[in-house]
Formats: structure tokens, C-alpha cells, sequence
């Protein structure tokens, strides 16, 4: 059995070493680039989804957010006169001061997420004509941009998800402080 460090594989590779492989190998078939170029493309595909999904999932919660204000603000408005609020207004601001914070975090994720790469662009696909590309270097060409492009995308969908997990955590702060100051105040 093969050991678990053996199979390990670099999960992100340069350009370069990338082009030194494909120089460096002995793989000449078309089908093989044609296969790898298929199966980049996929793993693109899904990276970019996914990258799409979260950034959608961020607006989804800043809909969440301004939700919980309007809640608060009826909280407040009608809950006081059963409760006796201290007059000091800023303890009662303190939860809308952390909900508007995790607004402004998921807006980061949504802008961050918006740098993700799409795909070929007229430059590429240029630079294969007036280099005069063959089926094959094409191919290798392409398998390779796509896998640099997912490689990019997972690493602002890391930074997205991040920044999603911070914000939905401090939204769950911010529904403490309201707790609190309806169990303590």
C-alpha cells in the first residue's frame, strides 16, 4: 500500500514549471491534450460556479442583514415599552453598529469574488493564431491556462468563503447583543 505522503501532489504550480513539464515530457498524443484540455476546462468550470455561487450566497446575507435590522428596529420600538431600556441610546446602537460591520464584510467577499478569471480572452486566442499554433500546442496550451485560472479562482474563493464565515459569525454576535440586552438591561 502506498503511503499517503507519496501521493500527495503540489496543489499549486508556476507557469513556468508547468511549461518545463510539458516540454520535458514524453506524452506526443493528441487524445491525451484533448483529454487534459477537457478535464481542465471542467475544473474551471465547477471553480468558477462555485466561485459565482458564494458571491451570490454574500448578497443572499446581506438581504439577511438588512432583515435583522428591520427586526431590531421593531424589536426596539415596540418591545420597549414592555422593558426598561437604560436611556443611554448607545447600548442600543451596539447591535445595529455589528450587523452594519458584517454587511460591509459580506460587500468585501462580494467585491473580492467579483476578481475571479472567466476564461479565454481575445489575447489568448490571438497569440494562438499569430504564433501559429498546432492542434497539439494548443491543446497543451490551454490545458495548462486552465489550470492556472482554476489554481487563481479556488484561491479568491478561499478568500471569499473566509470572509462569508467572519460576517455570518458576526451576525450571530450581533443577535447576542440583542439577547443580552434584553436578558441583562
Amino acid at each position: 500500500m502506498a503511503d499517503v505522503e507519496e501521493l500527495e501532489v503540489e496543489q499549486n504550480v508556476s507557469l513556468h514549471r508547468l511549461a518545463t513539464a510539458v516540454e520535458n515530457s514524453n506524452e506526443d498524443g493528441i487524445d491525451f491534450w484533448k483529454d487534459l484540455l477537457e478535464e481542465s476546462k471542467s475544473t474551471f468550470q465547477n471553480s468558477l460556479s462555485s466561485v459565482q455561487n458564494t458571491r451570490d450566497r454574500a448578497i443572499e446575507l446581506i438581504k439577511i442583514d438588512l432583515v435583522l435590522g428591520s427586526f431590531y428596529v421593531a424589536l426596539f420600538r415596540f418591545g420597549s415599552s414592555s422593558f426598561d431600556f437604560p436611556s443611554n441610546p448607545y447600548i442600543l446602537s451596539l447591535p445595529f453598529i455589528i450587523l452594519l460591520s458584517s454587511m460591509f464584510i459580506f460587500l468585501i467577499a462580494y467585491f473580492t469574488l467579483g476578481s475571479r478569471t472567466i476564461g479565454a480572452s481575445s489575447g489568448n486566442v490571438y497569440q494562438a493564431i499569430s504564433e501559429e499554433f498546432g492542434q497539439l500546442q494548443f491543446c497543451q496550451t490551454m490545458a495548462i491556462m486552465y489550470a492556472k485560472w482554476t489554481d487563481k479562482n479556488m484561491k479568491t474563493h478561499r478568500k471569499g468563503v473566509k470572509l462569508v464565515t467572519v460576517g455570518v459569525g458576526v451576525i450571530f454576535a450581533s443577535l447576542g447583543t440583542v439577547a443580552g440586552i434584553f436578558a441583562f438591561v
